[in-house]
């Protein structure tokens, strides 16, 4: 019996040590499966969140080729307006110069039609101061009774 003794002490230790092992197992495929889960759940948000990157990507680039598109209508409805307000502008301004042309012309002939009577006035009033002077009637603007005289007078002289 004492001879067993070790024996059965030393297959108590390794009973307990296998016990123990068993556990130590047990706790280990539970933490491998653990592990497992939450790499596959990690595997699965790194997947989710590349996923989600490249509609944010896509989305994106679909933002800027639409505001490139915005862009260049409205460059181009600038470039339509301001060549429409550059052609009002011209259009207006020939429309001026035309009219200051007119009335220019216009001034002209008038200044040239003032002087004509002016000339023709001063020249029918020394026609008349020297009809004055020559039958000595002094005519009175507006007066028949003057004309009368002076024109009888003339008529006389003759």
């Amino acid at each position: 019996r004492k001879q067993m003794m070790p024996h059965r002490q030393c297959m108590k230790r390794a009973a307990a040590t296998v016990d123990r092992r068993q556990a130590e197992m047990q706790q280990l495929k539970q933490a491998t499966g653990k592990a497992l889960d939450e790499r596959e759940r990690f595997k699965t948000q790194l997947r989710l969140l590349r996923e989600e990157r490249a509609q944010e990507r896509q989305h994106f680039a679909t933002a800027v080729a639409n505001v490139e598109r915005k862009i260049e209508r409205l460059d181009e409805d600038l470039a339509d307006k301001t060549e429409q307000l550059d052609s009002l502008n011209e259009t207006s301004k020939k429309s001026q110069f035309l009219a200051m042309k007119s009335r220019r012309a216009q001034r002209e002939s008038l200044d040239v039609k003032y002087g004509y009577l002016r000339s023709t006035a001063a020249a029918i009033d020394d026609q008349f101061r020297e009809l004055e002077r020559i039958v000595g009637v002094l005519l009175v603007p507006g007066d028949r009774h003057s004309l009368e005289l002076i024109i009888n007078q003339y008529l006389e002289r003759e």
